[in-house]
């Protein structure tokens, strides 16, 4: 089976985490929030992917969901996004503690990672 991994945040980050995900020929399928429509639309041009409507089809279509927005869009957003139990939430801004991540997107379990650029 194939996993959909989530990406809210599609900057800089997020556009190059898609990438790498892309170039691993990784079995999965991305979904990609459409706040940054410029580079979702460069994005797509060079890699499958599926723009969601908003933040919550990306939620609600992924298995996985990488947060790769600024801390404080992360702290604003998450809390009013239906998370459920079994997904993973995985938190690229290193300055939020896993604690404020995790009571952020219960029911999901919250994982903190920092990708190398």
């Amino acid at each position: 089976m194939i996993s959909t991994w989530g990406i809210i945040g599609v900057g800089q980050l997020g556009a190059s985490v898609a990438k790498g995900i892309h170039r691993s020929q990784a079995p999965l399928k991305l979904c990609l929030s459409p706040r940054s429509e410029l580079r979702v639309q460069e994005l797509a041009a060079t890699v499958p992917v599926t723009v969601a409507e908003n933040n919550q089809a990306v939620v609600d279509s992924a298995d996985h969901v990488l947060l790769a927005a600024r801390p404080k869009q992360i702290v604003e957003i998450a809390p009013d996004l239906r998370f459920r139990p079994g997904q993973v939430v995985v938190s690229l801004a290193a300055a939020l503690p896993h604690g404020r991540i995790q009571q952020a997107v219960r029911p999901a379990t919250a994982v903190r990672a920092m990708p190398v650029l």
